[in-house]
């Protein structure tokens, strides 16, 4: 007579017999304990209502539905990956809505309809300034932007943009980049230019300035990373390159 080999539970800690299919492989006593020591616990991070997971594959910080639904409802929204501004709103299925046709809404006090159109005249995706913003039906919309087509060989002819062969789109020339001495805001997004040694020119939100024109280029920002550079520093000693807070 063989011996038979008792083995220990892994779940339960029990002692058990091992069948004849694997009579020293096993490590639960039955299919429950294989399924239970396999769960993954977890507790939400704001509550600390537990959750049970079936795989690890789960994120670091858990919430739970209300606890989430919360903080969606608190936050100040989020970017999408194309650029569009998102707003919660418990309204829709999805639980937001663009930011855009948000600001239409209220301004017009009406709810926008579904064939209604929201299109940035800057090509600005998150600038939502009501300014900025005009309805248009879908054929208005195509219709628009394929207004800008034509423009194109007259802003290469001028020396505007140029075709970047290596990224395979349009770009600001260099030559045209060089002879500005500009800046764009990330805040207020305006654009400011200084022409000439004396013109001090500031954003209308007072964040970022620019002065001296080409002569001097002095510009400065309360926070630099609301500050976008639209001219290029080939030549320090030409520019001066100082940056002012």
């Amino acid at each position: 007579m063989k011996k038979v080999k008792i083995l220990i539970c892994k779940n339960c800690k029990k002692k058990f017999r091992p069948d004849k299919f694997h009579p020293n492989n096993r490590l639960f006593c039955c299919a429950k304990c294989n399924q239970t020591y396999q769960r993954y616990t977890c507790y939400c991070v704001d509550c600390g209502k537990k959750k049970t997971f079936s795989h690890p594959n789960r994120k670091k910080e858990y919430r739970c539905f209300k606890c989430a639904h919360l903080k969606r409802r608190n936050s100040d929204g989020y970017t999408t990956s194309t650029g569009y501004r998102m707003l919660y709103s418990g309204t829709r299925k999805n639980g937001c809505v663009p930011e855009h046709r948000v600001i239409l809404e209220k301004a017009l006090k009406r709810k926008l309809k579904e064939e209604e159109i929201v299109h940035h005249i800057d090509f600005n995706k998150s600038n939502n300034n009501l300014k900025n913003l005009v309805i248009l039906t879908s054929s208005e919309n195509i219709g628009a932007i394929q207004t800008i087509r034509p423009l194109i060989p007259w802003l290469i002819g001028l020396g505007i943009i140029e075709f970047n062969r290596k990224d395979k789109k349009y770009i600001f020339s260099k030559d045209f980049i060089n002879n500005h001495n500009a800046a764009s805001c990330k805040k207020c997004f305006d654009i400011i230019e200084s022409k000439s040694e004396h013109d001090f020119v500031r954003c209308s939100c007072g964040e970022i300035f620019v002065d001296g024109g080409l002569s001097w280029a002095r510009r400065g920002a309360n926070d630099f990373k609301n500050f976008k550079e639209l001219i290029e520093y080939e030549d320090n000693k030409k520019y001066g390159n100082k940056k002012n807070a």
